[in-house]
């Protein structure tokens, strides 16, 4: 069993999202855990995960869409977000499945200093979509984060295997689809 939620001291809490600069960013990457929200969108019936080709540092290659959570912003708003943002898909929080939290250790990262590394933790979701959703986001995908041109890749486990998929892609598709 699982369970994730935000508790907060005040109901009323809504804090500011703030904006640093990169030197500031550096300096806080080297000093924490980034926190984040990713999804990754499936197909239930055909057993198949649609994955991008990022394009964009850490976690090139084919990943799941997502990003940094901004401050005073729950894990669902951020993986709402960045969906809109990354694909052009609007979804319900309903339609979410919290999937897990996984950390990740980079050697490197985007960010200035780039060889320093980055440490994350990402609250995964899992979103079922139709066909007619799959290719509105593969029309809408941020030229800036992926390959627009290799689109949402479908994948069977047996896929994400021979194209050399990640770990923790294989760990995500068999949460989703455990028997």
């Amino acid at each position: 069993m699982s369970m994730y939620k935000t508790y907060k001291d005040s109901p009323d809490l809504s804090l500011e999202s703030k904006r640093m600069s990169d030197s500031a960013l550096s300096e806080f990457l080297d000093a924490r855990v980034v926190v984040c929200s990713d999804v990754i969108l499936y197909n239930k019936t055909k057993k198949v995960v649609y994955l991008a080709t990022r394009i964009h540092k850490p976690a090139e290659g084919l990943w799941v869409i997502g990003g940094q959570t901004k401050r005073g912003e729950r894990a669902e708003q951020t993986a709402m977000r960045r969906l809109q943002a990354e694909t052009g898909l609007s979804v319900d929080e309903d339609r979410l499945q919290f999937l897990t939290i996984i950390e990740s250790q980079w050697s490197y990262r985007a960010e200035p200093e780039q060889n320093n590394g980055r440490h994350d933790l990402t609250r995964v979701f899992a979103v079922e979509i139709s066909d007619d959703e799959r290719l509105q986001a593969e029309k809408h995908l941020d030229s800036q984060e992926y390959d627009v041109s290799a689109g949402l890749k479908s994948c069977t486990r047996e896929e994400l295997v021979s194209a050399g998929a990640r770990e923790v892609i294989l760990d995500y598709y068999n949460l989703i689809f455990a028997t």
